[in-house]
């Protein structure tokens, strides 16, 4: 798994959500991108912190989601014990505009190099 991660950059976790909480997650997807655009206008991309809007979604699915044993073993095994992931608080979601595509660009918020030794 590591070495794959590695090579690739990248990991495709299959089986580590169970279906009924990407069930869960689906619904309030929904729910946050129908908000995102009452609230932004129909062209937005993206809505967070989605600590914001504990008023109007359902955060346990996300919650559930971030404390999923599986998925926070398979993070500690690839990035370290000290790695800490989904934070509500600046946790967002990209949503798709509603009157035609564009993009955001490509970016990067920021690199972390991990020599293959700390493994």
């Amino acid at each position: 798994m590591i070495d794959e991660y590695l090579a690739e950059g990248y990991l495709i976790l299959r089986g580590i959500v169970p279906p009924s909480l990407l069930g869960d997650l689906r619904i309030e997807a929904k729910k946050a991108r129908d908000l995102a655009h009452q609230l932004k206008g129909a062209q937005t991309q993206r809505i967070q912190p989605l600590s914001d809007y504990a008023g109007d979604l359902n955060l346990k699915p996300f919650y559930d989601y971030i404390e999923l044993p599986e998925l926070q073993d398979t993070i500690e095994r690839l990035l370290g014990k000290n790695y800490t992931h989904g934070h509500i608080d600046i946790m967002g979601l990209l949503v798709e505009p509603l009157e035609h595509p564009w993009h955001i660009g490509w970016h990067r918020d920021g690199v972390v190099e991990v020599p293959p030794e700390a493994y």
